[in-house]
């Protein structure tokens, strides 16, 4: 349980961390108007790293390399590979420098809570996917942590 929160912790963190870097560096180069081209090829290339990944995954947990409780976690374990070079390269970009903000933080997240409400009672018609997609996205976790000790009673 606890690494489950360490992991949805350290997602939350880095959500976004890794585009803001990039559309900083885009700027920094002067070339922030082509964001849309390299935002879809990082899209691209991980969507490419997933299809590649995710068959090879399943044919090595089908194999029998190791017995079979052990063999489940070995291509999680392969993951470090990929983590670990990707953390090099991340280690080898740098930073742009930073600006001061425009605005009060709290006037900017004021403004952007405005908005998602204005969106809200102005065009509800146009929540459905965004419900569902809540709806899909965190009810799974908290069943999960409820039911986890009948998980572990066998029930």
């Amino acid at each position: 349980l606890l690494a489950e929160f360490l992991w949805a912790a350290g997602s939350a963190f880095l959500s976004g961390a890794d585009k803001a870097v990039m559309y900083d560096t885009l700027k920094d180069k002067g070339i922030a108007d082509e964001s849309k081209h390299f935002f879809s090829r990082y899209a691209l290339f991980g969507t490419i790293g997933m299809v590649i990944a995710f068959p090879i995954g399943s044919i090595i947990a089908g194999s029998n390399l190791l017995p079979i409780p052990n063999i489940l976690a070995f291509p999680m374990l392969l993951t470090a590979v990929p983590t670990f070079l990707s953390g090099l390269i991340a280690f080898s970009i740098k930073e742009p420098a930073r600006s001061k903000p425009k605005e009060n933080l709290f006037k900017t997240y004021r403004n952007d809570i405005s908005a998602i409400f204005y969106f809200v009672i102005n065009y509800p018609h146009k929540l459905h996917w965004e419900r569902q997609t809540l709806f899909v996205s965190t009810v799974p976790i908290p069943a999960r942590i409820l039911l986890s000790p009948l998980f572990a009673m066998g029930l």
